[in-house]
């Protein structure tokens, strides 16, 4: 049923995700400390939605700061603590999302190194395109300053996103497949800073 389905597929990318954190060790020599996970965490966005719509979702910005406005954050935060429920679940009508945080895989002890990333595994100009023997000949530093890229403070995005594409079209042949497959795994439905105008006044 879809519960069996939801859960193989989560097992499915804690496995996928568990071997990406294999080959970022082995491959790119980078050690860490901390893990992302999944979290259920109360969907703030949706509240604002809601409340956004009981006052008619007009978006107009009256009372946007005033007594209606996050009226369920404020009950919340005014909750003594010994009356809060153990599980955000138990809150009746609550509206949760899964979101993607960082947990410790285990107990870190004060003054150890929670994260190393050599400077070779970064994803830079330098690293990726000067380094690589196709993108270094099209896009390495003397075909930048022949095009007038010099400025790598302004032409840094483009030229990564040029190099991103180029390793996927590589398949499993790229050296950071595993990487490229995290960025096309990875949702963007719910990042605020990619929707559209339509979809950013549904909340506000």
């Amino acid at each position: 049923d879809d519960g069996d389905g939801a859960a193989a597929a989560a097992r499915a990318r804690r496995d996928g995700y568990a071997a990406y954190l294999r080959w970022c060790e082995r491959v790119l020599g980078i050690h860490s400390l901390v893990e992302v996970r999944d979290f259920e965490y109360v969907d703030h966005l949706e509240l604002a939605r809601r409340e956004t719509m009981s006052r008619g979702g007009d978006g107009e910005d009256d009372g946007a700061h005033g007594e209606g406005r996050f009226e369920w954050l404020e009950r919340y935060a005014s909750t003594e603590k010994d009356d809060l429920p153990n599980d955000d679940s138990q809150m009746d009508g609550t509206p949760h999302i899964t979101v993607r945080g960082l947990a410790a895989r285990r107990d870190i002890s004060v003054g150890e190194t929670v994260i190393s990333v050599p400077r070779y595994s970064l994803l830079s100009v330098p690293s990726t395109v000067d380094h690589d023997p196709v993108l270094s000949r099209i896009l390495g530093p003397k075909a930048r300053r022949d095009y007038g890229w010099d400025d790598l403070e302004e032409y840094e995005v483009p030229l990564l996103v040029v190099a991103v594409l180029y390793h996927r079209s590589l398949g499993d042949d790229s050296p950071i497949s595993r990487y490229v497959d995290v960025l096309l795994e990875a949702p963007t439905d719910d990042f605020p800073f990619l929707m559209d105008g339509d979809r950013l006044r549904e909340f506000w």
